[in-house]
């Protein structure tokens, strides 16, 4: 038995033989592409990229630039669910958006810091004025699990993800010099605090 090119099996259409035609690569319904044997083709074990048929976004938020783009600017993988490559754009891969990236991420540290450390922002622990030594620091000891949370999201760093939710102050979030917060790891107390 012969496969014929578009011909379907389950989500999976044949696109085009590999070699002797042992393999074809096929297009899935999800937007995704994928190597399967004639063998399990014919046979009714390959249905799907092994993507269960996920709802997949025409639109995805580039994790560099913090901009959501048709997937067609997305580098595409074949054998992966949904197709892509990765979550950072064409664009930003080629470098000719990293100097907007830069200055943006700039731009929504700086507002982080400043809506939670002061105008201009400090530490609140050992009051350290420069701002390349600042960072935003969760006072309850969850910040790992924040992360695990802002990961799940793909919003990107913790700076884009506090921009879209409006910088909310129910987090128990706060400004700490980079000494004060590796300090405070793990439950510690700062030894500016408990020289007091």
């Amino acid at each position: 038995m012969s496969i014929e090119v578009g011909q379907r099996f389950g989500s999976l259409v044949a696109r085009e033989p590999i070699g002797q035609g042992k393999f074809w690569w096929c297009d899935c319904d999800c937007g995704g592409e994928t190597r399967a044997s004639k063998w399990h083709l014919l046979r009714g074990r390959r249905l799907s990229c092994r993507c269960r048929l996920r709802p997949v976004a025409k639109e995805v938020r580039c994790t560099a630039c913090d901009t959501d783009k048709p997937r067609a600017d997305f580098y595409l993988r074949p054998g992966r669910a949904g197709g892509l490559n990765s979550r950072v754009c064409r664009e930003c891969v080629s470098g000719r958006g990293s100097a907007a990236h830069a200055v943006k991420s700039a731009a929504r540290r700086k507002e982080a810091l400043t809506h939670y450390g002061g105008d201009p922002p400090i530490c609140s622990c050992c009051g350290e004025p420069c701002y390349e030594f600042l960072q935003i620091d969760h006072s309850r000891g969850d910040g790992a699990a924040h992360r695990r949370e802002i990961k799940a999201t793909n919003a990107g760093n913790i700076y884009n993800w506090l921009h879209h939710q409006n910088y909310p102050d129910n987090l128990g979030l706060r400004v700490l010099c980079a000494n004060c917060n590796w300090a405070t790891r793990d439950g510690g107390v700062c030894p500016h605090m408990s020289a007091l």
